[in-house]
């Protein structure tokens, strides 16, 4: 299979979104490239900027939490 159609499928198909979280932490590393991928996403009509908001303490955890749809609260 060639380069490209592995990155589409990864890009457009393999992508899911997140229910639940382990209590492994995420390293600094992992951070960076994770946003080294997201940095140049499009948004919406490319006018909404991309927030990234690392949260890692159990007290930035309980500040966050008000802020949060109810129906993502347990999640």
């Amino acid at each position: 299979m060639r380069a490209e159609t592995i990155a589409a499928r990864t890009i457009f198909s393999d992508r899911h979104t997140a229910y639940q979280f382990t209590s492994e932490p995420v390293s600094d590393e992992e951070l960076g490239q994770i946003y080294d991928l997201a940095k140049f996403t499009p948004t919406a009509l490319n006018s909404q900027p991309l927030r990234i908001t690392f949260v890692r303490t159990p007290a930035a955890k309980a500040r966050l939490l008000p802020l949060l749809n109810e129906s993502n609260r347990s999640k």
